[in-house]
C-alpha cells in the first residue's frame, strides 16, 4: 500500500535527482521530540542520537520543517556556521549541535537530520524554548553554613 505522503516523497525525489542544491525534499517525521531550553545570551546544546548504520553520513541542524538549503543552521563537515557548531561522536552516534548568544526569535521547531540517498532521515525534533532572565546563581558558603548551598534565583 503506497500512502500518498511516500508518494509525494517518491515523485519529489524523482523531480530534485538532479538538483544537489536540496536539503530534503520530504519530512515524514521524525522518530522523537526532543525539549530543550535556554536562556537568552546564553548557549544551548541540542543532543541528537542515530543508528550506527548513519555513522559515515554527513549530519546537521535545521530549522522548521527542513524543505530547503536556507533551512539548514550548520552540518557536520564544516563544524562552524556563525553562532552554530557541530560535534559527531561516531562511536557512540549521536552529534551535538550548539546554538550560542540566544535570543527570543531562536524559539521554536528544528531537526537533526541525517543526510542519505533518497530523502533524508531526520532522527530526532527539536522544541526550543528560550528563557528571559539569568539562569540562577547558586553561591556556597563555607565555614558558618558547613558547605551548604542554594539556590539564590
Amino acid at each position: 500500500l503506497v500512502t500518498p505522503v511516500y508518494l509525494l516523497c517518491f515523485l519529489c525525489h524523482v523531480f530534485f535527482s538532479l538538483s544537489l542544491a536540496v536539503a530534503s525534499c520530504c519530512v515524514v517525521s521524525a522518530a522523537a521530540v526532543i525539549h530543550e531550553s535556554g536562556y537568552e545570551g546564553k548557549g544551548v546544546n541540542i543532543t541528537c542520537h542515530y543508528n550506527s548504520q548513519y555513522e559515515s553520513h554527513e549530519k546537521y541542524l535545521c530549522r522548521g520543517d527542513c524543505n530547503q538549503d536556507a533551512d539548514i543552521l550548520v552540518k557536520s563537515t564544516e563544524t562552524r556556521k556563525g553562532r552554530y557548531s557541530i560535534s559527531d561522536n561516531k562511536q557512540k552516534h549521536f552529534f551535538v549541535a550548539t546554538i550560542s548568544y540566544l535570543s527570543a526569535k531562536d524559539a521554536g521547531k528544528y531537526l537533526c537530520g541525517v543526510t542519505k540517498v533518497g530523502y533524508d532521515h531526520f532522527p530526532s525534533e527539536v522544541s526550543l524554548k528560550v528563557k528571559q532572565g539569568n539562569e540562577g546563581l547558586q553561591l556556597n558558603y563555607k565555614g558558618l553554613m558547613k558547605n551548604k548551598s542554594f539556590d539564590l534565583f
